[in-house]
């Protein structure tokens, strides 16, 4: 029940997410989109966003490796990028290469 309940919270801050990603859209037509540019930790994003496309990829019995220095004992990796920005991208090729 946990794993469901982290799963819909998970879910939540998606939604809230695309919400915002509109609200973006609305700014880039109207020429003022900013961009929150930090050092972002490559695999926080990974797993923020695997679990979001986790119960389509069980149901078309996909597998997924991922494979980040972070998760085997490796230096973490850093990038310079809007940390929401970048989850939606890996989230939209997740969704894509699931369905």
């Amino acid at each position: 029940q946990q794993d469901d309940l982290h799963r819909a919270q998970r879910s939540q801050r998606h939604l809230l997410g695309l919400i915002n990603e509109v609200l973006n859209y609305a700014r880039l037509e109207a020429g003022t989109v900013t961009y929150d540019l930090r050092p972002t930790l490559v695999a926080d994003v990974v797993a923020a966003a695997v679990p979001l496309v986790e119960p389509q990829r069980v149901e078309k019995r996909i597998a997924l490796d991922v494979r980040l220095p972070e998760f085997a004992g490796g230096a973490a990796r850093y990038v310079r990028a809007d940390r929401e920005k970048l989850q939606q991208v890996l989230l939209n090729l997740l969704s894509n290469a699931v369905k």
